[in-house]
């Protein structure tokens, strides 16, 4: 059960670092991207900053239909996802940056409602406030 609930969590923390992950990353796309207007660079740094909001909100709407077919698969596929998202934002290009953080944050918002969802099955009726208390503070 533990080690269940240490799972949950960690899986929902990447939403916590998916979201300000750009922020520190603004100044080298700027260099790296020749981002010379202060309107270039302020369009790409939205866009590179809420392309990862997008994926999330894609993700939670769709958790359901992915859900449906399984909680289990619906957790490994999310995962592999997100593991793809991660690879694509690695390659030096800007546009498969923008499609790796999209696929990433379609991750994230699965594994947000996925992990609700599993918390509620698997505790006990008297630890659910407590427990949901805990993920909530990740």
């Amino acid at each position: 059960m533990v080690s269940l609930l240490t799972l949950l969590y960690l899986s929902a923390m990447a939403n916590g670092f998916a979201i300000p992950s750009a922020n520190q990353l603004n100044d080298v796309l700027a260099v790296k991207y020749d981002w010379t207007t202060d309107g270039n660079r302020a369009i790409n740094e939205s866009i590179v900053g809420s392309c990862i909001v997008l994926g999330m909100a894609i993700g939670a709407f769709t958790a359901g239909k992915v859900m449906a077919k399984g909680r289990r698969r619906a957790m490994i596929l999310s995962s592999i996802l997100g593991i793809i998202g991660v690879a694509l934002t690695m390659i030096e290009n800007f546009y498969v940056l923008i499609l790796g953080r999209i696929l990433f944050g379609i991750a994230s918002g699965c594994q947000g409602a996925l992990t609700i969802r599993m918390i509620n099955e698997f505790m006990p009726a008297r630890l659910l406030g407590i427990s949901m208390g805990g993920f909530v503070g990740t």
